[in-house]
């Protein structure tokens, strides 16, 4: 997998060009934030993904149109649509089951 910062529209308009795709949205006063982003890189690092990570803070319009009311959520795309979403605590093991059925 790998991850890129999600700083503008523009750079998540050309994240959706790729199919599929997360989004993992976070904050910088979220310790969980950066353990799960790592938990989630060192686990799926054999997959081919890309992650694009949003700050809320720096991108609060990303907040509302996502709907992400806390930090850490993570969503799975496929284009324009919502595949899976986990807030809070991310079930690696879940995670990797839809992985599994959905990159097959």
């Amino acid at each position: 997998m790998k991850k890129i910062e999600i700083l503008n529209e523009l750079m998540l308009d050309n994240l959706k060009e790729e199919g599929k795709y997360l989004l993992y949205f976070k904050t910088s006063t979220c310790s969980v934030c950066e353990v799960m982003e790592e938990k989630i890189m060192n686990e799926f690092e054999d997959v081919d993904l890309i992650m694009g990570i949003i700050h809320i803070e720096t991108m609060p319009k990303m907040r509302g149109q996502y709907l992400v009311f806390s930090g850490p959520t993570l969503i799975v795309f496929e284009g324009e649509k919502e595949i899976h979403r986990e807030s809070r605590f991310i079930e690696l093991d879940r995670l990797r089951n839809i992985f599994n059925m959905w990159l097959k």
